[in-house]
Parts: C-alpha cells; structure tokens; sequence
C-alpha cells in the first residue's frame, strides 16, 4: 500500500525558474538587505498581490519602501520581468509519477493574470489533475486553508499528501495539518528524496 496518494509541486522556483539565478539571493545583493529582512517584507505584501490583485510593480514598490530601498525599484522589477523557463528534469520527474498512479497537483501563490498565463501559455493545467492559484481561489500558502482546499480537491486526507516547495514559509502550514513536505533545493535532491521516500 502506498504511503501517499499525492504529490503537490509549487510553481516558481519549483517547476519554474529565471535561469541561471536565485532570485531571493539576487534581489538582497542589489538592495544590500538581509534574506531574513527581505523575506518578511516580501510575505507581508505578497498577499496583497494575490489576494488583493494590486500589480506587481505597486507590490515590489511596497516592498522596498518597507526595506528603505525604494530607489532600487527599478532594477529589481528588470529582474522580475526576465524571462522564467520550465526545469524539465522537474517536468520529468511529475510525469514519472502520473505514470506511477500517483494524483499530481499545482498550489501556487500567483494572481489571477498569472493563472491565466499558466493555463494558456504553459499549458499547467494538462500537467496536473489539480492546479489551484491563490489569486483565484483566495486561500494562500502558507495558511492552513490553502492547503486544506487542496487536499479537498485532490480527494486526500492531509497526511497522504507529500508537497514540494522551494520555500521553509510556505511549507510551514502543510507540516502543521500533518503533511510530508520536501524543501525543494535541485532537481538531483528532489528526486533522491523520492527515492529514499520509496515513490519513484
């Protein structure tokens, strides 16, 4: 009997990248603030993006007004805007577990113009049985709802999800229902992780 019956990926960072860089690590060298400072002005405005769907550049304006770093607006939005490629060893990976009769789904913390993208530029919504976007649905990680609604929707009970994400943050209200979760760091480690979990 398997263990779980699901595997949840996020998206950025996960499935998708800005090639060739760390996003948090280069936004803290351009601003020359802490990752801890960052991070916690990030999440305090994150939420008004997806949920509230104010535009990108008025949430990273928020952010840097928070670190007194306004003035780098500019440059942290050119790095927002480069473009994001699919990590298709990941991709690899996602459909060696369909082919095992695993439920494989998306929770993403993105706004309801990025789901659309994911629907008809990326096409995520053939990947995945289930693809829940904060922005659309209301509920995002790291709250116990968002995760609760997509275990509902997967037609799972909390401790048969395992769930991959590239954030500690965002993986925190997953732990707390009783979810198994991976912290995301390369392709090589999410796979030897399932490995060692014995599903691939």
């Amino acid at each position: 009997m398997k263990r779980f019956a699901a595997i949840g990926f996020d998206r950025g960072g996960v499935i998708t990248n800005r090639s060739g860089i760390n996003f948090n690590q280069q936004v803290c060298d351009i601003t020359g603030v802490s990752l801890e400072n960052y991070k916690t002005a990030y999440y305090n405005h994150s939420r008004e993006l997806i949920i509230d769907n104010i535009s990108a550049t008025e949430m990273w304006r928020r952010v840097l007004t928070d670190l007194h770093k306004v003035q780098y607006l500019g440059e942290v939005l050119n790095l927002v805007n480069m473009p994001k490629t699919f990590d298709e060893e990941v991709i690899q990976v996602i459909k060696e577990l369909k082919g095992k009769g695993y439920k494989v789904g998306l929770l993403s913390n993105d706004s309801k113009e990025s789901a659309c993208r994911m629907r008809k530029l990326e096409h995520l919504d053939e990947l995945f049985s289930v693809m829940l976007v904060s922005g659309e649905t209301g509920y995002a990680k790291p709250t116990k709802e968002a995760y609760i609604d997509f275990c509902n929707k997967l037609g799972i009970s909390p401790w048969e999800l395992l769930f991959v994400d590239d954030s500690e943050l965002n993986l925190d209200g997953g732990v707390e229902l009783g979810i198994t979760t991976i912290l995301y760091k390369n392709p090589n480690q999410l796979r030897a992780t399932l490995k060692d979990l014995e599903i691939l």
